[in-house]
């Protein structure tokens, strides 16, 4: 998990999913077939979203 300007980045083993924490609203996802297991997700402060896959 990780968190920037008010959104929850969470890796739910094939999805990225981006949660509002203001609202607890899912305000959006993202899904590939290359994904495999997300484990771990960073953002750096230009709020670049880097995902980790440990079967990829």
């Amino acid at each position: 998990m990780a968190a920037k300007d008010n959104l929850l980045y969470v890796s739910d083993i094939n999805d990225l999913v981006v949660i509002d924490i203001a609202k607890a609203k899912v305000v959006g996802a993202l899904s590939s077939r290359g994904f495999q297991v997300l484990n771990d997700v960073a953002v750096n402060a230009a709020g670049e979203v880097f995902v980790s896959d440990s079967q990829n």
